[in-house]
């Protein structure tokens, strides 16, 4: 027996890491007399070329289906297409409900302005998120932000199609060929081409590859607990004059004040206000 990481699953063959080696594996029978659905980033336990135990799990995601992250690069272009901040905030509570370090990733910043690149930067420096500004072509901050602080764990990235995700993890993995997609003329979107989650060896750890996110639900959080997800809200909570405070239309909420004096992105608290507003109160 030995253990291993998953790094690759499709058309039910499972692609495990066991030290040097790369074995093929096949699954137990009792996973789908269990109900236990294997995830890419799953540590597990190999006897013969089959995974005979999954161990336990520090967090997963659903969507993508990716066990055991220790970190989630967030990726967006400053332009081309344009920043969608709904579904980049979505991603950075889901990630923050996992436990998982979010890293903000602005790509194409050569293909932008210095203004525009630094309107979407300076959204993201408030919430106290590391954030990296990158062009596609050259080596810089996300390099030696990788080689300093991945040291052995799981990285993934996420974003919406067409924002440079392939391209980046062509150039960070040096020997790895991701198909690119092109931008789609008519509505500035790209058309991703990853199609399965797939974990590349880099920098002493994990960087997985994972399809565009289309749509990105929150629903498993609830309405009262949103607040805790959004670090420029977190570290004010407490200090509201009513119990409960949602931030929203309550009187004398210093979340509001601090939105005013423009100590965190509008943007930012609009979809806070906006996930609130979706979810169903907890009663």
């Amino acid at each position: 027996m030995a253990e291993g990481i998953i790094i690759k699953i499709n058309s039910g063959i499972y692609t495990v890491k066991s030290g040097i080696e790369i074995i093929n594996c096949s699954l137990r029978g009792k996973f789908r007399i269990d109900g236990i659905t294997p995830y890419v980033g799953d540590r597990c336990v190999v006897s013969n070329d089959v995974i005979t135990d999954i161990l336990p799990r520090k967090n997963y995601m659903i969507r993508p289906r990716l066990a055991n992250i220790d970190m989630l690069l967030v990726v967006f272009s400053a332009s081309n297409p344009k920043p969608q901040l709904d579904i980049i905030d979505k991603i950075t509570v889901m990630a923050e409900l996992k436990n998982i370090t979010p890293v903000i990733v602005i790509t194409k910043s050569d293909l932008s302005d210095e203004k525009t690149v630094g309107f979407y930067k300076n959204i993201y420096d408030l919430t106290g998120y590391k954030v990296i500004v990158t062009a596609l072509d050259e080596k810089n901050d996300i390099d030696f932000f990788l080689e300093k602080e991945l040291r052995g764990g799981l990285a993934a990235v996420a974003g919406c199609s067409g924002v440079g995700k392939s391209t980046l993890l062509n150039r960070l993995l040096g020997n790895c060929t991701l198909k690119t997609g092109e931008i789609s003329a008519k509505n500035k979107r790209g058309r991703h081409t990853t199609t399965c989650i797939q974990l590349f060896e880099r920098y002493g750890g994990f960087i997985a590859d994972t399809p565009g996110f289309a749509s990105f639900e929150v629903g498993e959080i609830k309405q009262n607990e949103v607040e805790n997800y959004f670090p420029e809200i977190r570290g004010r909570l407490g200090k509201c004059r009513f119990k409960g405070c949602s931030h929203i239309n309550e009187p004398d909420c210093p979340v509001k004040d601090a939105l005013i004096k423009g100590e965190f992105a509008k943007s930012r608290y609009d979809n806070y206000v906006k996930i609130y507003n979706d979810l169903k109160p907890a009663y």
